[in-house]
């Protein structure tokens, strides 16, 4: 019976002979990897070991059968453990030592199937053993009953003391990582320390280099900043040739080296040195097989750079284990870097600011909006004679003369007086504005004050001299008035006492007396009109009530009154509509554009084809517009000189009509809108008059300029 189990384990011979069917194949007992005679060795680790091989197959056939839903890296994990157990199971056999399998434990740890499987999955695999040694064990007993039992203690043992030391490794580990993990948080905690000791920028990278090197055991360290002009800028780096890197820049264009991929996949990069491979600066020397690493500073979503770590270590069967280290333990780093770059240049901005609140002139509170004042610039101890610090914590009704603005808290512009600290009263202007996001979402006012005492002194000066001027002015015009109108009236007189001496005695003069007689009708005649446009120049102004107007309509009304003199001299007129709304006085609206087009139709000399435009835009709070022709035009010396009264500018004045006061009376009631006046011309290239004039109603009356203005 037991030559027949020996020859032939699957006893399909046994079967024939009794006229039963063979069994199907199953694979090879490890008894058939002995050529026939079968040999029993005298111990039992020895038959094991001559059959190792074998029962190796049967072992892991056994335990992927046993252990279920296994991915195909943990069934290669699985044929891993017992490749690496088989031998010591063989030692502890034939030595009862347990320290082959506890050696074996540490290698499975090392190799990292910890990592991959769990104990029990590993226990389950382990005990496996016993089941495909049991044939051997049966041979090696000879069909000694005790000598049976005595085997199935041995290995029965040898499989509890390999499940022992699977377990004690795994603890350890277990044990060792935590510690690990703990050492690593106290050492990152030690190093965010360091980091966050100084606000300096340039001190957080140096010593974000140095820690960085000590916690991640690596040979150099260094950090390059993004900067205006999206390069890679080495602002700190650690080890041998720091200070060769220092300055160092990468174009981003090149996307040159590790960093420049980290940033620009804003992902860890990490590579092997390799001869004609960059990785950063020339100024970097690695070796051949030198890991390096590169992580994307990130802070708030915005990229600032990237930090790149040359580690020591490049031995072939550390890479993946130490890549993945390394890139875990420089996440958590670059992490903190990040978030220290971030306030480093916040503070720097924060600092920025302050020194550039506390050197303006204007004085600058912010408030909570019950009022009470949480900061404040020195312009306070300029405007009130107060220090900042003992501003802050008052109330703003304490240094405000008379009851705080009702929409405390708004958008708000407006004047107050503010108490000094002497007792006096300062007049301010005040804009404020509320600031949200405040502390525990409370919202914020920010004060803006600027002391207007000088503003205030000038202003009344100004209103005086105004009020005089203008008291002048009315003088000055009611004398022109008085003046014209007092000459017009004995003028006429002349002028009609002329035409009867030319009636009455016209035929007894000579031909000399008769041209002296024409001569003398001529110049009354034109002193008349001078002493008539003297008149309207001093109306200019008297009276103005603004109103809205539409200055095509009006324009429109002045063509159709000119109709016949326009289409006598074949003039063209085109209007740009729409034009700008005015606010202005409709007859002296209509006195400048009658003068403008009155200037153009003069002067279009011998041109073809004369033509007028009348165009304009609004532009702010002014409506822009203007008369364009394609006449003579005017030389540039003469452009200022054109709005003069009774100047006149062109070569033969003698041949145009005209007394050179239109221009002057066009720019009077322009300035007396609070508009302004010019011109664009050259000689033979026609002329251009703009003006402005208020396009928006500011619900100020344009009488105060009038004679009956009062003061």
């Amino acid at each position: 019976m037991w030559k027949d189990l020996i020859t032939d384990p699957t006893g399909s011979e046994a079967s024939a002979r009794r006229g039963k069917p063979p069994t199907p194949p199953v694979p090879p007992s490890p008894l058939r990897l002995l050529d026939d005679p079968v040999v029993v060795p005298d111990t039992l680790a020895d038959l094991i070991a001559a059959r190792l091989p074998g029962l190796i197959e049967r072992w892991e056939t056994a335990a992927l059968g046993r252990v279920e839903q296994l991915t195909p890296e943990q069934r290669r994990a699985v044929a891993a453990a017992i490749h690496s157990f088989a031998p010591a199971y063989v030692h502890h056999l034939r030595s009862q030592d347990e320290a082959p399998l506890a050696e074996a434990a540490r290698a499975v740890a090392q190799a990292g199937l910890f990592r991959l499987l769990s104990l029990e999955q590993l226990q389950m695999s382990l005990g496996c053993f016993h089941q495909v040694v049991w044939p051997l064990v049966v041979l090696h007993a000879g069909g000694d009953v005790s000598r049976l039992v005595a085997a199935a203690e041995v290995v029965a043992e040898c499989a509890l003391g390999a499940a022992r030391a699977a377990t004690s490794e795994y603890e350890r580990r277990v044990v060792s990582e935590a510690n690990d993990t703990i050492d690593f948080g106290f050492t990152l905690a030690a190093v965010t320390r360091s980091v966050t000791a100084t606000l300096n920028l340039d001190e957080v990278l140096r010593v974000a280099c140095e820690e960085g090197a000590r916690l991640m055991g690596v040979e150099s360290v260094l950090i390059r900043l993004l900067d205006e002009n999206q390069q890679l800028v080495c602002r700190a780096a650690w080890g041998e040739h720091a200070a060769d890197l220092l300055g160092t820049v990468l174009p981003m264009d090149h996307g040159t080296g590790l960093c420049g991929r980290a940033v620009q996949t804003r992902r860890v990069q990490a590579a092997r040195a390799c001869p004609g491979t960059a990785l950063d600066s020339d100024r970097l020397p690695l070796r051949p097989g030198q890991v390096c690493l590169a992580a994307p500073i990130i802070a708030k979503g915005e990229v600032l750079g990237a930090m790149l770590f040359a580690d020591r270590q490049h031995e072939e069967r550390s890479e993946s284990a130490r890549s993945t280290e390394l890139a875990l333990t420089a996440d958590l780093l670059v992490g903190q870097v990040a978030l220290m770059i971030y306030n480093a240049r916040l503070h720097t901005q924060v600092r920025e600011l302050a020194y550039a609140l506390d050197h303006i002139g204007e004085c600058v509170l912010v408030a909570d909006t019950d009022g009470r004042i949480r900061y404040a610039n020195r312009a306070v101890m300029t405007i009130l004679g107060y220090e900042p610090d003992a501003v802050v914590g008052r109330s703003l009704a304490d240094l405000t003369v008379g009851p705080l603005a009702p929409d405390l808290g708004a958008l708000t512009q407006g004047k107050a007086r503010w108490r000094h600290r002497e007792g006096g009263e300062v007049p301010v202007a005040l804009t404020s504005a509320p600031i949200p996001g405040g502390p525990e979402g409370q919202p914020r006012l920010v004060v803006l004050a600027r002391d207007i005492t000088d503003e205030k002194r000038r202003a009344e000066q100004e209103a005086a001299h105004r009020a005089l001027l203008q008291a002048k002015n009315r003088e000055l015009e009611a004398f022109v008035y008085t003046v014209s109108h007092d000459l017009r009236a004995p003028l006429v007189s002349v002028h009609g006492l002329l035409g009867l001496l030319s009636t009455g005695y016209g035929q007894v003069l000579d031909d000399a007396g008769r041209h002296l007689l024409r001569r003398l009708n001529v110049n009354t005649v034109r002193m008349e009109r001078l002493i008539s446009d003297l008149l309207r120049f001093s109306r200019v102004g008297r009276h103005l009530a603004r109103t809205q107007i539409d200055p095509g309509a009006v324009v429109a009304e002045i063509l159709e009154d000119w109709r016949a003199r326009l289409e006598a001299r074949g003039i063209t007129v085109e209007v740009a509509e729409p034009l700008p709304v005015v606010y202005a006085d409709p007859t002296a609206l209509r006195q400048v554009l009658e003068n403008l087009l009155a200037n153009a139709t003069k002067f279009m000399g011998d041109n073809p084809a004369p033509r007028i435009v009348v165009g304009g835009e609004a532009e702010g709070e002014y409506a822009h517009l203007y008369v364009r022709d394609n006449g003579i035009g005017i030389a540039p010396e003469y452009h200022d000189k054109a709005f003069e009264i009774f100047q006149r500018v062109h070569d033969r004045p003698e041949e145009i009509d005209g007394t050179g006061i239109g221009l002057a009376i066009v720019k009077k009631a322009v300035e007396m809108w609070g508009g302004r006046v010019w011109l664009e011309s050259a000689v033979g290239q026609g002329c251009t008059v703009h003006f402005l004039a208020p396009g928006k109603e500011d619900g100020h009356d344009d009488g105060c300029h009038g004679e009956d203005a009062a003061d």
